[in-house]
């Protein structure tokens, strides 16, 4: 019995990774392709210092460098932002080489 429960579970397991990672590709994708989209239209309106990209070297880990968001209070009130695939954006506030990220 314990055989073809172990069995079973592999077999889900895997399947479960045949689904799980072309769902995760297409969604990390799909939001670096909205982040792009945002970019270019806080460049287009706020201009291109609230935009850039940063290398891996200068984040605190590859999972930061991926994805990550802050907020915080700095020099002239909140700021907020998201980075992706090291893609940087600030949405309200500006960029600054001093937020919690870097």
């Amino acid at each position: 019995m314990y055989g073809i429960r172990r069995n079973v579970r592999d077999f889900v397991l895997h399947i479960g990774m045949y689904l799980a990672w072309p769902i995760a590709f297409s969604c990390s994708i799909l939001g670096f392709a909205l982040l792009v989209i945002e970019a270019f239209f806080i460049m287009l309106f706020r201009g291109p210092r609230n935009v850039r990209w940063v290398r891996p070297s200068r984040c605190d880990s590859i999972a930061s460098w991926m994805s990550a968001e802050w907020q915080y209070y700095g020099r002239g009130g909140m700021q907020r932002g998201l980075r992706r695939f090291g893609l940087e954006v600030a949405r309200k506030g500006y960029i600054s080489n001093n937020h919690p990220l870097n």
